[in-house]
């Protein structure tokens, strides 16, 4: 299984968006609180590090995301449902 590592926004959000097994890894600047923000909101805070922390890689192979969990947690809804639900509304 591949392991994704960021150390960006942008790739955290790539990750979540494909459902890829990714670890995130970055520098403690103290620009990172977005970063941060997301992670913890969709339940990844066991994934992200700072250069300087010691990583289990093993763990991290041996362990998929549980995207079904993280989706729940970002509240995001299929495409399907939102439509059903927001034009059954409209009359």
């Amino acid at each position: 299984m591949d392991v994704y590592i960021t150390d960006s926004f942008h790739g955290v959000a790539f990750c979540l968006i494909y459902k890829k097994n990714f670890v995130v890894i970055t520098v403690d600047n103290g620009r990172n609180s977005r970063m941060k923000d997301l992670m913890d909101k969709v339940g990844l805070s066991d994934r992200f590090f700072h250069g300087s922390d010691n990583i289990d890689f093993g763990m991290l192979l041996n362990t998929p995301i549980d995207y079904v969990s993280v989706y729940k947690n970002l509240g995001r809804e299929s495409s399907w449902e939102f439509l059903r639900k927001n034009l059954n509304s409209v009359r």
